[in-house]
């Protein structure tokens, strides 16, 4: 799946997974098939089963203390949570995600989390808050493997859209600033930007 493969053979490699978990009764290893059903059916674009599944198994992912699968999870729900515009919501799950994310480690969900809760900011009329978070988003990305970077490209209409909103000189402060920053120090300083001017969609 995150070679971009969807096919049916990858369904069929997680229902067999699923089916020796059960075997076994091994409720970390079902609760892994659960998150990687959520994923299939979110690269297939069935966002609600994803996030149907997602907010089923996140309870046990979290009593288990698998704060990767956690952050996998957060970030699905975030993103829903944004496609639904449900921002206050989107923002909570965002940053749950990354700060789950940034002590397990896995780079392409770390990277899709903070580009999710970078528009998620831009929604909110905090374009600053949002270009740091892509210069960390992008810092991040170039110092993982190429394996671990997400398939999907930085969003560049969004960038656009914070460069217009902020002009060049500032967007352009912004991103390095976030460039230097690890995504929790990030996460710290998004709620003392007070940028009020709105982002045109």
């Amino acid at each position: 799946m995150f070679a971009g493969v969807t096919d049916d053979e990858v369904h069929g490699w997680l229902t067999d997974s699923r089916a020796l978990a059960e075997a076994a009764g091994s409720e970390a290893d079902m609760a892994h098939a659960a998150v990687g059903f959520g994923q299939l059916a979110w690269l297939r674009g069935d966002h609600d089963r994803a996030a149907e599944l997602m907010t089923e198994c996140l309870p046990t992912l979290r009593r288990l203390g698998d704060r990767r699968c956690t952050g996998r999870a957060l970030c699905m729900l975030g993103r829903r949570a944004y496609e639904n515009q449900e921002q206050a919501r989107a923002e909570e799950l965002l940053r749950a995600s990354v700060e789950a994310i940034a002590l397990a480690g896995q780079s392409f969900v770390l990277v899709s989390a903070l580009e999710a809760l970078a528009a998620v900011y831009a929604a909110q009329h905090r374009p600053r808050s949002a270009a740091v978070l892509l210069g960390t988003a992008h810092s991040v990305r170039e110092a993982a493997g190429a394996h671990m970077r997400p398939l999907q490209p930085p969003d560049q209409e969004l960038r656009h859209t914070l460069v217009r909103v902020l002009g060049t000189a500032s967007f352009d402060s912004a991103h390095g600033q976030g460039e230097r920053l690890s995504p929790t120090a990030a996460l710290r300083l998004a709620p003392l930007d007070e940028e009020s001017r709105p982002v045109a969609p």
